[in-house]
């Protein structure tokens, strides 16, 4: 299963180790999962 991940995510799982964000990451990284990263833009967004 694919599960996009956010850049916000990670900044927020380095500096918070302990945070949600860190423990969504945990478990997106590991099987069956697979990620799929996107960076995030101003630009992207309409």
């Amino acid at each position: 299963m694919k599960v996009m991940i956010d850049t916000n995510i990670f900044i927020s799982a380095a500096l918070f180790p302990n945070s949600r964000a860190a423990q969504a990451l945990y478990k997106a990284m590991i099987e069956p999962y697979q990620p799929v990263t996107f960076k995030s833009c101003s630009r992207c967004r309409s």
